[in-house]
């Protein structure tokens, strides 16, 4: 198999992974994440843990998506651009399609009491695919009881204010410069994510432009500003 031919073999592959993981996977950005950590460091070996803990912890400290972010980040190491440019558009466009049918959906058979009934059904067994999640991304990411101690007091802190503070990923990425070693020793992994932003017709019958425009104003603030991604 020639240079090429492997390139091109290797796009197919992730293109089909993230085709699978767009329409299949449930629960969430953090249940998302938990499942490409034990696929993709686990299974298919493309990542190391250290690789794969790293690309946690860049995503997580940005705005925006984690899961998408995430996932965008890895086929960017594993294929380069052309690879995030396909990983990403292959897993956001499942995703756009069920939300948007189910959005339609919902409009239209939201007052119905079984379809209310499905989301209480639903919703505890998110929250059980969330917390086995987090269970194993803190496996991943926990070395030491300095970690444990930053985890704890963002934890405690985020809960007191009730808000993602990015001060928070600032100062704990200060202490982890201080304690583990300097910024001048290690070069740090850079990050080149193309933004690819989806343009998405409207679902509601009827939507005016001064709606569409706060909707749009709105979304941009949030993924803009902020920060802790799937939390």
């Amino acid at each position: 198999m020639t240079t090429t031919q492997a390139e091109r073999h290797g796009k197919t592959e992730l293109a089909r992974y993230f085709l699978r993981l767009g329409f299949l996977g449930f629960g969430g950005p953090v249940a998302l994440v938990g499942q490409m950590e034990r696929e993709l460091v686990n299974d298919k070996k493309w990542l190391t843990k250290e690789q794969m803990r790293e690309s946690i912890a860049i995503c997580q400290s940005l705005p925006g998506p984690l899961a998408i972010q995430v996932g965008i980040y890895v086929a960017w190491l594993r294929c380069g651009f052309w690879g995030a440019w396909i990983g990403g558009w292959c897993f956001i466009l499942p995703n756009f399609v069920i939300v948007a049918a189910l959005g339609a959906l919902y409009v239209y058979l939201g007052d119905l009491q079984p379809v209310t009934a499905i989301f209480y059904g639903v919703s505890p067994a998110v929250i059980a695919l969330i917390l086995h999640s987090c269970y194993r991304l803190a496996k991943l990411g926990m070395e030491d009881w300095l970690q444990w101690a930053i985890a704890g007091v963002c934890l405690v802190i985020t809960v007191v204010l009730q808000a993602e503070v990015a001060l928070l990923f600032i100062g704990a990425g200060i202490v982890g410069i201080l304690y583990y070693g300097s910024i001048f020793k290690r070069s740090s992994t850079a990050m080149q994510i193309a933004l690819i932003p989806a343009a998405a017709p409207a679902v509601a019958p009827a939507a005016t432009g001064s709606t569409l425009g706060k909707l749009m104003l709105f979304f941009l603030k949030a993924g803009s500003m902020t920060f802790g991604s799937g939390s």
